[in-house]
This record gives structure tokens, sequence and C-alpha cells, in this order.
């Protein structure tokens, strides 16, 4: 991904948080996201956003959200432990699309998106958090479509 689109994704994300942000009826006080409209993740993998789909980690919560069709958002919310040095991206018919690896801290938000350019299609997507050590911590899969 090039650095334009991280700057331009970047943007549109902090013009994109307030219109969509929940209500505080529906805010987890527990768990802060950037994008707080993808809501908090629950046991089974569900935010209050249909789009989304999470998986909760003992130190932060892994995102995969349908942005727009087809584009496709990965991200992974660092709430606690060790830095580590891991990357983020999705499974879609099989194969797996990355984002660079990254030193990554508590309190980071770690997110990229891919969309027709890099081939992302209408097939379920599962995001991804992958740790340099070889874990991959998938979210449940998702429809594009």
């Amino acid at each position: 991904m090039t650095k334009r689109l991280r700057v331009l994704s970047a943007i549109i994300a902090a013009v994109a948080a307030p219109v969509f942000a929940a209500p505080a009826a529906m805010a987890d006080s527990t768990e802060v996201t950037p994008m707080h409209h993808w809501g908090s993740c629950s046991h089974d993998g569900f935010t209050n956003d249909v789009g989304a789909r999470c998986t909760k980690l003992s130190n932060g919560t892994v995102y995969v959200r349908k942005t727009s069709y087809p584009t496709v958002t990965a991200q992974y919310y660092k709430s606690g432990g060790s830095n580590i040095y891991a990357r983020v991206g999705f499974e879609q018919g099989g194969k797996n699309t990355w984002d660079g690896y990254q030193t990554m801290s508590t309190g980071g938000h770690y997110t990229a998106s891919w969309g027709p350019k890099e081939g992302v299609g209408c097939t379920p997507v599962i995001g991804k958090l992958h740790v340099q050590n070889g874990t991959t911590y998938p979210t449940p899969s998702m429809s594009m479509c």
C-alpha cells in the first residue's frame, strides 16, 4: 500500500469517525477503537456493526470490516502486554494478503485497507493478525456481498 493511500485512509477515518460514532449506550467502556462505530467485540465475533467481525485476544482485538464494496479493512487494537512485531491482513478464497510488519505497542491501532486493485472480491473474508513468531489470529468469516 502506498504512503499516499495510507495518508488518505487516515484522513478519511478521522473525518468519518465522528459522523458514524456509536451512541454512548453502545460503547464498551473497557475497549477503545479508532472507529467507535465498529463496536465492542462479543465472544462470538460480532460487533455493533453488521459489516464487521472480530476476535478478542488477551492483549487486544483483531477486527475485519467491509468498509465499502469491494474494500476490506483489517485492524488490530493493542490494549496491553509487551510490544509485538506483527502485521494485519485478510484471507479471501484461501489467499492471504498482508500489510507490512511493524512494531505494535499498547494503545496502538494498526489498520490497513485493500480494494479491487488488490483483488478483493465478493467471496467471504477473514481478518488476520500475524505475529512474527508464526502465530496467526483470525476473525470469524465475514460476507463481502
